[in-house]
């Protein structure tokens, strides 16, 4: 402390705020077990106060410090930490569910409750965590879930969901997560023309699973429910006017649309003109 005159008789007191960190090997319930020692030393041109701190400085009687009031103490604790949750996936126009697990210890009587709050780095999205406070009774695990709205536009990459726990006297702890964001992708092929018949095999990739259509103001309508990404075979025939231009023609030009319904994303559109031939 800053130097103090004493006058004989007089009660002095000294408030010590001490900050002290918790074992990082797992929460740490507590209690915390201390110890409080007191010490004087006496302050004069020969000893300054900038001099190092020694029990048992000078000679009897006249001793120029003491040490001793040695007081036990324990201090009830509280201590949350958040796990670092797997990658997660999640396609554009869609939702991501991210899941943080939740680990708290406590000895405090009552312990705290936590205001749970979350946010992305993904430009234009909006978070919500499930459960928006944590207030454990007792010591044990949990988890909340941070729900996050993917934008149609938002780009391919890996970005960073935070969960973040905070008590009403300021203090906090954080959590990080990796959110890996895809576009569903639609890849033509080359058309495989089936002269004969005047149809064509169009190959067809899908980068997710969901519900493939095929369609086109000119042709017939096909649909493909693939369960997994791959590449499908999908037949190419004309139909009405078209179908008549290639039977009289034998060639018709035709616009084939493609578009994918993936689970738990928007929906892609691609499209490209082909030109099927007939044997005449």
């Amino acid at each position: 402390s800053e130097v103090r005159n004493a006058q004989p008789g007089e009660d002095l007191e000294w408030t010590v705020a001490v900050e002290l960190g918790l074992p990082e090997t797992g929460p740490f319930g507590g209690p915390f077990q201390a110890a409080v020692v007191a010490g004087v030393r006496g302050v004069n041109e020969e000893y300054p106060a900038s001099r190092p701190y020694h029990c048992h400085e000078g000679e009897s009687p006249e001793r120029l410090s003491w040490c001793g009031g040695y007081e036990e103490a324990e201090i009830g604790t509280s201590d949350l930490r958040i796990g670092a949750p797997a990658a997660v996936r999640a396609l554009t126009g869609g939702r991501a569910s991210v899941e943080f697990p939740l680990d708290f210890a406590t000895s405090a009587s009552p312990p705290p409750s936590f205001a749970l709050s979350a946010a992305t780095t993904l430009p234009d999205a909006s978070t919500t965590v499930t459960e928006s406070t944590f207030a454990p009774t007792a010591s044990g695990q949990s988890s909340r879930t941070v729900s996050v709205s993917i934008p149609r536009q938002a780009k391919d990459g890996a970005y960073q969901v935070t969960l973040t726990a905070t008590i009403p006297s300021g203090g906090s702890v954080s959590q990080v997560a990796t959110l890996n964001v895809a576009r569903p992708r639609i890849q033509f092929g080359k058309l495989r023309r089936r002269r004969a018949r005047g149809t064509a095999i169009l190959p067809i990739r899908v980068s997710e699973p969901g519900t493939l259509r095929i369609f086109g103001r000119k042709l017939v309508r096909a649909v493909r429910k693939p369960k997994a990404p791959r590449r499908l075979r999908v037949a190419i025939r004309a139909k009405g006017k078209a179908r008549r231009i290639l039977n009289r023609k034998g060639s018709a030009k035709v616009r084939v649309k493609a578009r994918l319904q993936p689970q738990g994303g928007a929906a892609v559109t691609r499209s490209r003109a082909f030109r099927l031939v007939k044997r005449r």
